[in-house]
């Protein structure tokens, strides 16, 4: 089976959070972007399938490339 991934852009709080949390419950390997990361999503990173990157400019294309 391929794993699942996804990336949430400004996920510290609100919908990208409620992303965040919902694709690690349905078992994704998740790359969240946030300016500055948030004790809510810190939290959701309890089995190593969370990947926090904080000042990410998602209009920087080399940025973006990096995340892979």
């Amino acid at each position: 089976m391929t794993a699942r991934r996804a990336l949430v852009v400004g996920a510290s709080r609100g919908l990208g959070l409620g992303l965040v949390a919902r694709f690690l419950d349905r078992g994704w390997d998740v790359t969240a972007t946030v300016r500055r990361p948030s004790a809510a999503l810190s939290g959701l990173a309890t089995d190593g399938r969370l990947r926090i990157e904080a000042g990410v400019d998602i209009d920087d294309d080399a940025a973006v490339t990096a995340l892979r």
